[in-house]
């Protein structure tokens, strides 16, 4: 078994398995919940229930561009 925090968004879908995960040593899960400004991701509300039935960790990802293009990533709403 491993302690392994993983991170997800919508690209990953909402048939992840999360049962079978938690039994695999995830303590955690990183979800991507917004972009910029509007962009709100469509299935962070659906995966953080299954996510909080096996995991000892839920962290909320926002993410925006800088004016160069840059990505910037806070990770916040760590609920434990």
């Amino acid at each position: 078994m491993i302690d392994a925090v993983i991170d997800l968004s919508h690209h990953n879908g909402t048939n992840l398995g999360f049962a079978a995960a938690g039994g695999s040593g995830i303590l955690g899960v990183i979800h991507k919940a917004t972009q910029g400004l509007s962009n709100v991701d469509p299935i962070y509300q659906t995966n953080k229930a299954a996510i909080r039935a096996v995991a000892k960790v839920i962290g909320t990802e926002q993410q925006a561009r800088r004016a160069d293009g840059g990505l910037v990533r806070l990770v916040d709403g760590i609920d434990v």
